[in-house]
């Protein structure tokens, strides 16, 4: 409309939307607005609410609007009528254009925020890729779109200064130092050793397997063993994407490990306590669980057989039973000056979180200066600053809190509207059960 903020009037009034959440208005503006046909219309001045927001509509006439211009609506026949100097109007609506209205909604809540899976997330107003350490291209971050020129400017700076604790490949991630954490089994002294017989794996898995050794055994995670006691096999676990995923089966040595009580935190408490965070970076740990050293004598009880030998773990691998108890431990000691304040963590998943951005840079660069005390190790690649909202722990967090999942809701959104009997009938049994 060619309207810029500066013709907007400044007041200090606050939307409050359904579910009780706040809207700051840009401002207000009186625009002239006609309502009519060929027949006749009228016009008169309507004072409107500017805010900043995706929406379907352009405009949302409220009741002091239409009563002024005195309107008689029916909704069963989806029509106003109002009387001009000169006739009675009748305005009807389409009701194919305020369903494909409705749609575009629902769509843009979906599409503003993504959700987080193995994949970076991706805040709801996309991510500017800039290059950290002069000429070398590869080491990539990923910074909100949102912020400006001066403000991605200070986040390059800080990112720039603690480029090492980032991580990007195996051979960055040296480990947090055993005097910090390091994984114990405890055994029980009654517990007898197990080896398995050794699995046949061919052509695929097989090929997969041996890639996957030499993943492990170049970054230093695994070792070979000779005359082991512990033997476990790998079972392959085959992907969305079609690939293998190697996997140890640990049973038998979890049954002979005791149950480590230490408390994780709770989820919806944590997604909670995003509320009113206007600034958000997620941040995810490298290869998390193999930054914890294994303790030395329990190394080689978790040796595993393949084709090609037989190897333990140097660090905490995935499957043991209280893998998730002593990270949480180390993560709850690392952070336990800054947790519930301007951080979350669970596992490793981190979300830090601030009222401002310049509030989030001090914030950020508190939580770099203890990843780099401790030695912790972030991936770049699945780490964007300065976002607004974003999947965390499978939930979309954002200022206005918890946010339905759109992997969860699509299914429903995308779902077609019933036409026959049957099918509403249908329908209608799917929610009862």
């Amino acid at each position: 409309m060619g309207l810029k903020e500066v013709n907007l009037l400044r007041a200090g009034a606050t939307l409050l939307g359904f579910s009780g959440e706040r809207v700051q208005p840009l401002g207000f503006v009186a625009l002239p607005v006609s309502f009519g046909d060929d027949n006749g219309h009228t016009m008169s001045m309507v004072n409107f609410a500017v805010i900043r927001a995706k929406l379907g509509y352009n405009a949302i006439q409220g009741r002091t609007t239409l009563n002024s211009f005195g309107m008689v609506i029916t909704t069963p026949h989806l029509c106003t009528k109002f009387s001009t100097s000169s006739s009675v109007v009748t305005i009807r609506g389409d009701a194919k254009k305020a369903t494909r209205c409705f749609q575009i909604a629902t769509q843009l809540v979906v599409d503003q925020l993504d959700p987080r899976e193995s994949h970076p997330v991706v805040p709801q107003e996309g991510v500017i890729n800039v290059t950290l350490g002069g000429e070398d291209s590869s080491k990539i971050v990923n910074i909100s779109s949102s912020v400006n020129d001066k403000q991605q400017a200070d986040v390059v700076a800080l990112l720039s200064e603690y480029i090492d604790v980032f991580a990007w490949s195996p051979e960055d991630v040296s480990g947090v130092d055993r005097a910090v954490c390091e994984h114990h089994l405890n055994i029980s002294s009654i517990a007898s050793p197990i080896a398995q017989k050794k699995r046949v794996m061919v052509g695929e898995r097989q090929d997969a397997i041996r890639e996957e050794i030499s993943k492990l055994l170049g970054a230093g995670y695994i070792r070979e063993v000779r005359y082991p006691q512990w033997l476990t096999n790998v079972v392959m676990v085959k992907k969305a994407s079609g690939k293998w995923r190697m996997c140890v089966d640990f049973r038998t040595l979890n049954q002979a490990c005791p149950i480590d009580t230490y408390p994780l935190p709770r989820i919806d408490t944590m997604i909670d306590r995003t509320f009113g965070y206007e600034v958000m970076s997620f941040l995810d740990v490298f290869s998390g669980y193999h930054q914890i050293q294994m303790a030395r004598e329990d190394e080689e009880k978790t040796v595993f057989i393949t084709d090609f030998g037989t190897y333990c773990y140097n660090v905490m691998p995935f499957g043991l039973k209280n893998a998730g108890a002593t990270y949480q431990r180390m993560i709850d000691a690392v952070f336990k000056e800054q947790r519930g304040k301007n951080l979350e963590a669970y596992i490793d998943d981190i979300l830090v979180k601030s009222r401002t951005l310049e509030g989030h840079l001090n914030d950020l660069r508190e939580t770099f200066s203890t990843l780099r005390k401790f030695n912790l190790k972030l991936n770049p690649a699945k780490c964007p600053f300065g976002t607004t909202s974003g999947k965390f722990l499978g939930y979309l967090a954002s200022a206005r809190g918890i946010e339905a999942n759109p992997n969860k809701i699509s299914a429903f959104l995308n779902m077609p509207s019933p036409r026959t009997t049957k099918e509403v009938q249908k329908l209608t049994g799917r929610i009862t059960t």
